[in-house]
């Protein structure tokens, strides 16, 4: 199998990690747009 599809993030990532407050508090989807050019 090339892709391993089973994988889920939301529960390997301990729920207090610092990243999940920081998602919490910045929103980050700016950044689809100002890179939608180079992928």
């Amino acid at each position: 199998k090339l892709f391993y599809t089973a994988f889920n993030l939301e529960l390997r990532v301990r729920k207090n990690h610092i990243l999940r407050k920081v998602k919490r508090h910045i929103d980050f989807d700016f950044i689809y747009n100002e890179v939608k050019d180079t992928y």
